[in-house]
């Protein structure tokens, strides 16, 4: 069946639908959600940022630059109930040269906090030229904010000024995946620059 209908009934029409629609959240009985907020904090705008929510319901907030990782920690009322500054590199034996710093990932582990990144090396005046990144790991005690230890788990290829064949060649990086349904993680370290003519070969 097809109905037809003039213009001003149509407008008519429109008009009364708007005001149903407006009148909706009025009609409705379901209670507003409410977010709790304590006093704000001035978030850094240097370096990298990540939040993790723990199994426990606690909440962290992770920023990190050159020398220093912050790490506050809120519970599940969002109440902060911890802050630190870590001096991160020092956790490492032989300290962590470089210092350009990427984020990769950060997530929970047996209860602890897991912070990997990718820290480059020689990557100075020269560009590209003679730079290694580095892949670190970081294990942090949450409810102390304590660096439980450091290590480096890997690097890319030194990048050199000759030798490579420039049709075939792209940048080296460094992924890190973590499994969804368990604490299990995969890092990948990818040479974009090598002499391999395997290309299978290049990744770690």
């Amino acid at each position: 069946v097809v109905l037809y209908f003039s213009k001003k009934i149509m407008r008519l029409f429109r008009l009364f639908c708007l005001s149903c629609i407006s009148l909706l959240p009025l009609s409705s009985n379901s209670q507003p959600v409410v977010t709790y907020s304590n006093t704000s904090f001035t978030e850094p705008n240097k370096g990298w940022t990540n939040i993790l929510l723990l199994k426990n319901g606690n909440t962290v907030f992770l920023n990190g630059n050159e020398s220093v990782l912050l790490m506050k920690v809120f519970d599940t009322d969002r109440k902060e109930i911890l802050t630190r500054n870590l001096p991160f590199k020092g956790s490492v034996k032989g300290g962590v040269p470089g210092k350009e710093q990427t984020f990769k990932a950060a997530f929970e582990q047996d209860g602890n906090v897991v912070v990997l990144l990718s820290i480059s090396d020689g990557c100075g005046l020269g560009g590209y030229i003679n730079c290694v990144q580095s892949l670190y790991r970081f294990v942090i005690e949450p409810t102390t904010a304590k660096i439980i230890s450091g290590d480096k788990l890997g690097e890319t290829e030194k990048v050199k000024s000759w030798g490579y064949n420039l049709t075939d060649m792209t940048l080296n990086d460094i992924i890190v995946a973590k499994d969804p349904a368990s604490d299990r993680y995969a890092a990948l370290i990818f040479n974009g620059y090598t002499n391999l003519k395997d290309k299978t070969e290049r990744v770690r």
